[in-house]
């Protein structure tokens, strides 16, 4: 497919649905994106949803590519990641949602670090996007903004 956007809207594994190989690329691009945002800065986090299916297959979907769980902010982000189209812009939405704790599974639960809010409901930002070098900086500022700074949309 031919790239149609400007150098700053330069797509990122733009094969990820269509290539396994290129599909775990594009999750540790993300897994990097993650670290160096808030590994660095001491706030820890690991991944919340599950995508392998029960007959023990990973789903490649985009749906998430990516999550991540802040035990200590009690905060959860999901990145679901599309295939470029040939838009003059990448897609690019985000919004705010909630598990409600409460009604989960004990076991399905996630632990924060606060102990209180175990059965709080779990703010999640889900960002949309299609991945160039535009988008990606739209969303690493949304997270640093979502999850560092408490910042709500």
């Amino acid at each position: 497919m031919a790239n149609r956007l400007t150098p700053s809207h330069r797509v990122l594994f733009p094969a990820f649905l269509e290539d396994h190989e290129v599909y775990q690329q594009a999750e540790a691009y993300w897994q990097m994106l993650f670290e160096a945002l808030f590994t660095t800065k001491d706030i820890p986090f690991h991944r919340y949803y599950n995508t392998i299916s029960p007959a023990g297959e990973k789903d490649y979907t985009g749906n998430p590519i990516f999550d991540a769980y802040f035990p200590r902010q009690h905060k959860l982000v999901r990145v679901i990641q599309f295939i470029a189209t040939e838009a003059d812009q990448p897609r690019f939405d985000f919004w705010e949602d909630a598990w409600p704790t409460a009604e989960l599974d004990p076991s399905l639960r996630p632990i924060p670090h606060d102990p209180a809010k175990s059965l709080e409901p779990v703010p999640e930002l889900v960002i949309s996007l299609e991945l160039s070098t535009d988008t990606a900086e739209q969303a690493r500022q949304l997270l640093q903004q979502w999850v560092t700074m408490g910042r709500e949309f």
